[in-house]
This record gives C-alpha cells, structure tokens and sequence, in this order.
C-alpha cells in the first residue's frame, strides 16, 4: 500500500527561521533600520509566541499579523517605523526566501517517483505559502495544497484534516475511511501537526530540524503513539517499515 504523505512546510519543507530573518532584516532596512542578532532572535519568539496563540483560538490571524511587529517595535524602543508598510513588506519578503531542509525537494521527487502521494498542510498565510511553494516548485511536486487560510479552519483543528481528507477521497475516488488509513502527516509542530493528525486518527510522524538523532517511536500523556525523525530521509524506513507490517 502507498501511504499519503501529508506535508506541513515551515520547518519540515522549507527552513523557516533561515526565511524569516532573511524577511525580517530585508524589511526592517528599507526603513533604515539594522536589525541585530539579538533582535532577529527575539522577533522569532514573538511570532511563535503568537502562532501558538492563533493554533489555540486565543486571537484571530489578522490580530497576530499587527500584534507581533507592535510587541517587537515596542520592546526595542523601535522609532519612527511604519508598520503599515513592515506588514505589507515583510509577507512578500518571506514569500521570496525558499531554503530547503535536509534535500526536501529531492525527497519529494523522490517520493512521487515511487508512486506516493504528496499533499501539503500548512497554517501560514495563503499569498506568502503559494508564493513560496510556487517559487521552490514544490507546488508541482504537490498531488494537493490545503491551506487553513483558505479552508476556514487552521491545524490543530479536527475540521481542517476532516477537510484535506474529504478532498483526497474526492481525487482517490476512495472512501474517506480509506484515505484516513492510508495517510500519514509529517511536520515539525507538536501542538499543531502531530497533536491535530492524532485527534484527526491519521498517524504522525514529528520530524526535528536541525537536531541530531535517531528515528524513534514516542507516546503522547493519553497514549497516542507517534513517530519522531531528525532527517527527513528516515521518512524512507518508516515506510518501508510501515508497508511490510501494514500498517503505520
């Protein structure tokens, strides 16, 4: 049986703390502003700080998009800025910058050479994820895209996988049961990929940038078991593991 892989893409596809101080310093200079090291290293916090409060429902994604350049700005005493324009700047400047993560893009070929499906799930906003999965190519290694923005709901949630897998059985000509056995979601967020894929019945695997280890099978608090991988290679030997015991 060929599983579908369904793909999360800031740090599981593409580098996403390379992308974003890249987007970070490109915006902030066409204000006239250097931004240190400790600054980048801060606004990174701010923005995961955030995320994790949209993941949650604790504040809407237009209100996380103001909020963490006003913290930022506010913290580091930041002076005559426009932060209309940062917010207008800073989404195309991300969607610019594609660093892939350990040969994702060969995997991938990879992959879809040997006959699996590849699918993307993705949280972030919808003008700066096509424009970088567009400028990468890895929209056209994708059998699908499934952008929360687009959808109505964002992962962790059970109706944005209720959705991807409703698609799917629609592309497949499966049933929706069929396609829930036959997935398997891989991203780099606890509390956004593995949680809503385990929640959702779809097995997980958590892949760890720029980490050492090896593959490694982990139990949630309630028992729910999934993968961990440090190289997105491994992804290879957990199929293949999968496959011979037929199931994941």
């Amino acid at each position: 049986m060929k599983y579908y892989l369904l793909w999360d893409v800031d740090d599981t596809l593409l580098d996403f703390k390379k992308a974003e101080k890249y987007a970070l310093e490109s915006t902030f200079a066409m204000q006239g502003i250097s931004c240190t090291p400790e600054m980048v290293l801060r606004y990174s916090e701010i923005n995961e700080s955030c995320w994790k409060r949209f993941e949650k429902g604790e504040i809407t994604r237009a209100q996380l998009m103001v909020e963490r350049f006003e913290t930022f700005v506010k913290e580091f005493s930041i002076e005559n800025v426009d932060l209309s324009l940062v917010m207008e700047a800073y989404p195309e400047a991300l969607g610019e910058a594609c660093f892939y993560l350990d040969d994702s893009k060969e995997l991938l070929e990879e992959l879809k050479k040997q006959g699996y499906r590849n699918y993307i799930i993705t949280n972030g906003a919808s003008r700066v994820q096509e424009k970088k999965l567009k400028k990468s190519g890895i929209r056209d290694l994708a059998d699908g895209i499934f952008i929360s923005e687009n959808i109505g709901f964002h992962k962790p949630a059970k109706e944005f996988f209720d959705y991807c897998l409703e698609e799917i059985a629609k592309q497949t000509g499966e049933s929706v049961e069929t396609v829930r056995k036959k997935c398997l979601v891989i991203g780099d967020s606890l509390s956004s990929d593995i949680a809503g894929a385990l929640n959702s019945g779809l097995a997980a695997c958590q892949y760890v940038p720029r980490a050492t280890g090896e593959k490694e099978i982990k139990v949630t608090e309630d028992g729910q078991v999934y993968s961990r991988i440090y190289h997105l290679r491994d992804v290879w030997e957990l199929l293949r593991d999968a496959e011979s015991a037929e199931k994941l």
